[in-house]
């Protein structure tokens, strides 16, 4: 996985050979920025001290598990579009194929740097797939990169809904048959997969206010499905 996957092979043999002599300022700006990229894109091995690119798990050169590049994002982590829309199959792919690359007990006998790198990819792992598996989450998660966040006193929720929310949480509280759970639980399981399409939509048409109200509404549903799901594990209930 590789940020700027074409800087070695398209940026970098192209520089030298321009000169600031016969570029215009903003393209001279624009080699300056690509300078730039190329170099924040590659480190050092701290074991042999090649370079390699930034978000390469190993060297290149000596096979050294490298330190986690804390700046990449969940989607860069797992190697899938940065989108709303990820098939789980595919993602529970990648992130099994990379867990069992890094994980620790294939470190046992390695040295302790690569030890500690491989238990912090393993966490950083799983703590990616777990954001980008369920899409509250997810969703959450892509705001997150934008800079916004669903905090209560960001959005105006409509009295409406929130009546319509208490009063499921009513309905559950009161639901004294397993066919009664069962059906409000379905019920519920619509209206997520619902929500589901339509922030899918939001984000497609980079609407962020609009998936914004709707991953807040949806969390109260998210919620409800988790009082739902804890009471059936305690009935035995299969749905």
């Amino acid at each position: 996985m590789l940020l700027w996957p074409s800087c070695r092979s398209a940026v970098s043999p192209l520089l030298p050979l321009l000169s600031s002599k016969v570029l215009k300022p903003d393209v001279q700006a624009s080699v300056a920025k690509s300078r730039a990229m190329f170099k924040a894109s590659k480190i050092a091995c701290w074991k042999c001290g090649a370079d390699k690119p930034l978000d390469n798990f190993f060297c290149n050169k000596c096979s050294a598990l490298q330190e986690p590049n804390h700046s990449s994002t969940y989607f860069q982590m797992l190697g899938v579009d940065r989108k709303f829309d990820l098939k789980v199959a595919e993602l529970t792919k990648k992130f099994r194929s990379l867990q069992n690359l890094v994980h620790p007990d294939k470190f046992g006998s390695k040295s302790q740097d690569e030890l500690q790198h491989s238990e912090t990819h393993s966490a950083l792992l799983n703590q990616a797939y777990k954001t980008l598996l369920k899409p509250l989450d997810r969703g959450l998660y892509l705001l997150s990169l934008e800079g916004m966040s669903i905090e209560e006193d960001t959005i105006q929720m409509d009295p409406a809904f929130l009546m319509q929310i208490m009063e499921l949480n009513e309905e559950l509280e009161a639901a004294s048959s397993s066919q009664s759970i069962l059906k409000l639980a379905e019920s519920n399981a619509k209206i997520l997969d619902e929500y589901t399409r339509n922030i899918d939509s939001a984000f497609a048409e980079k609407n962020l206010e609009k998936a914004k109200k709707l991953l807040a509404e949806m969390k109260y549903y998210a919620s409800l499905d988790e009082k739902i799901k804890e009471l059936k594990s305690k009935l035995g209930l299969v749905s």
